[in-house]
This record gives C-alpha cells, sequence and structure tokens, in this order.
C-alpha cells in the first residue's frame, strides 16, 4: 500500500513540477513588474497550499521507507527526496523572495527557471524510479 502512496506523491509533484517549469515561470516574464510584484505573492501563497503538503508526504514516506528497509534504492531516494529540500530551500525559496522585494527580476526569473529545471530533473528521476521498482 505505501508503494502506491509513493508512486501518487511522486507522480503529483512530476506534474506539478514541470506545469512549473513550461507554464507557470515562463509566463512571468510577461507581466509587467509591477503587476508580477502584486500577483507573485498570491501565487507563491496558493501554490504552497499544493507544493507543501506533497513535498511533506514524500518526505514522510521516504523517512518512513528507509526506518523499515535500507535497500540502494530506498536510501538514494530519501538522497534525492533531501535534495529537492535542499534546492527548494537553498535557491527556489530566496529566489521567490527577490521577486517579491526588487525591481530588476530578469535575472531572477532566469535563475528560478534553472533552479526549477534542476528540481524537475530530480522529481522526475524519483517518479520513474518508483516506476521502475514497482514494475520490477
Amino acid at each position: 500500500m505505501i508503494e502506491y502512496t509513493k508512486l501518487i506523491i511522486d507522480f503529483g509533484l512530476v506534474v506539478l513540477v514541470w506545469v512549473v517549469q513550461f507554464a507557470i515561470y515562463p509566463s512571468f516574464q510577461f507581466y509587467a513588474v509591477e503587476d508580477l510584484k502584486k500577483w507573485h505573492p498570491k501565487y507563491t501563497l496558493g501554490i504552497s497550499w499544493v507544493v507543501a503538503p506533497l513535498m511533506l508526504a514524500q518526505l514522510g514516506v521516504a523517512i518512513y521507507l528507509a526506518t523499515i528497509h535500507q535497500s540502494l534504492f530506498i536510501i538514494g531516494n530519501l538522497a534525492l527526496v533531501i535534495a529537492t529540500w535542499i534546492i527548494t530551500f537553498v535557491w527556489a525559496i530566496p529566489l521567490h523572495h527577490a521577486i517579491d522585494h526588487q525591481d530588476e527580476l530578469a535575472s531572477e526569473l532566469a535563475q528560478l527557471l534553472i533552479v526549477n529545471r534542476v528540481r524537475a530533473f530530480i522529481w522526475t528521476v524519483i517518479f520513474i524510479w518508483t516506476v521502475g521498482v514497482m514494475i520490477l
């Protein structure tokens, strides 16, 4: 049962991160700075209600699995999940704060796409790995 829960959580994060990468973040460049500064705090609050529970659930499942199984897959999965947390809190969230508080945003918007691409790659690897383990 926990494997199916993990699969659903991983799938949710993969879909979400790629929508953000291809649709949401690129759209930020089409906002006037004043409009983006009004919209962005609402966006970050709203998306947090979706992302935070998924990330917490993914971390909880990864920790739980690591306590009951010590396989290469489980430890590697936990390491990748922790990597997404580090990238999120060390790079992505500070970039969002910069967007809220700076007037020149081109650099931050470009960096946000790069940082998110890394997270998208990691979450995709996690999902593919989960599917592969379930199939085998």
